[in-house]
């Protein structure tokens, strides 16, 4: 991965071939627009710590900094700030979904709505 955003269908792709997709939304828009299976949910201003292999808050799902990782939103507008300063930390494969959450639906692809 090399340019900074990649279309949902692509998105979607990554997490099936074994990608950490890292769903950064909000509560309210994980109620409203439902889950993407496979995605670990990561708060904005958790990202840091937890794409940082020296820190006791990494996600145990980050092998190495080689790593693809994929950053979704609502829409792109939500991740696109984080991935040059997280790249500066090291992350060689980090792109964020153009369109983010919005733009999967629309493409019809899947989630999970939320109980309750």
């Amino acid at each position: 991965m090399s340019t900074s955003s990649i279309t949902p269908a692509q998105a979607r792709q990554a997490l099936e071939s074994g990608a950490l997709v890292i769903d950064v939304r909000g509560d309210p828009g994980r109620q409203r627009d439902g889950l993407i299976d496979g995605a670990v949910v990561v708060a904005k201003a958790d990202l840091a710590e937890a794409l940082d292999l020296a820190s006791p808050k990494k996600l145990p799902q980050l092998a190495s900094l080689d790593q693809a990782v994929v950053l979704i939103c609502t829409t792109e507008k939500g991740t696109e700030p984080y991935v040059a300063p997280l790249r500066q930390a090291g992350l060689k494969n980090l792109v964020h979904v153009d369109g983010g959450v919005a733009a999967w639906k629309e493409q019809g692809l899947p989630t999970t709505p939320i109980a309750g």
